[in-house]
């Protein structure tokens, strides 16, 4: 039998995760679906409706605030003490036992919270006539950018899920936001050591803004690549947890 990867073992494994965490995740999403119902519905109240565009930006708070709590959770069990040590004598082996963190916190989370996001705006909506019809997350044409956005907060939110043994959530939220200041910050300043006192603002990964109204960016063909970029980080950071939870043993 594969010890990496066996069909039969994995479908075992996801059946039990799924048989044992059904209820509790189903009561998330009941408390998700709540929630969403009264943040849309006071909304809709207060302002005598939602447009589209407000709708399209409580659906991206919502999603990476949602996501990434979710996700900084699914890999908590194999920290320390009584729970670690039961889930790491699961006959599994850490591929699979990654694996099946990976589908509930990626695609099976995107359906569920995309279901219930329409549902609860659909209720919201039809008591307050003045507003938009639904919103059409698949046609927006920022949805790619942030389906991609999505990848890198999972892949972050992941691998702190195995990093940290406690309060996964706070301290990968912390080191984001600490990473993504001092980032920004060391970017700008070399970007104004290379341009000069000109420089006005500096996008990661996107255009240099000058005082005089004008914008430095890399040619079409180069800029293109930049679309990758989100795939490869995400890509990198789940490996980087999958490398982690294999240092994990008894």
């Amino acid at each position: 039998m594969n010890q990496f990867f066996n069909l039969s073992r994995f479908g075992r494994l996801l059946r039990k995760h799924t048989a044992e965490q059904l209820p509790t995740y189903a009561l998330g999403a009941a408390v998700l679906t709540g929630g969403i119902l009264v943040v849309v519905g006071f909304l809709a109240y207060v302002g005598g409706g939602l447009s589209h565009m407000q709708q399209g930006i409580l659906f991206t708070l919502m999603l990476l605030a949602a996501g990434s709590f979710f996700t900084s959770l699914v890999l908590a069990q194999f920290g320390v003490g009584s729970r670690a040590a039961l889930a790491l004598t699961l006959p599994a082996s850490h591929f699979e036992k990654f694996l099946v963190a990976w589908l509930f916190s990626l695609p099976v989370f995107l359906a569920v919270f995309t279901a219930v996001f329409y549902l609860a705006d659909w209720v919201a909506l039809s008591l307050s006539p003045a507003s938009d019809t639904l919103l059409n997350i698949f046609t927006a044409k920022n949805a790619p950018g942030l389906l991609a956005f999505f990848l890198v907060l999972h892949g972050v939110a992941l691998w702190g899920s195995i990093f940290f043994t406690r309060q996964q959530f706070l301290k990968t939220a912390f080191g984001l936001v600490l990473l993504s200041i001092v980032g920004t910050v060391v970017n700008f300043r070399i970007m104004k050591a290379l341009l000069g006192p000109v420089v006005q603002a500096v996008f990661p990964f996107g255009s240099v803004k000058l005082y005089n109204s004008a914008s430095v960016t890399l040619p079409d063909g180069q800029e293109q690549w930049f679309n990758w970029l989100p795939l490869v980080l995400a890509g990198l950071l789940w490996l980087a947890a999958y490398a982690r939870l294999t240092e994990k043993q008894l």
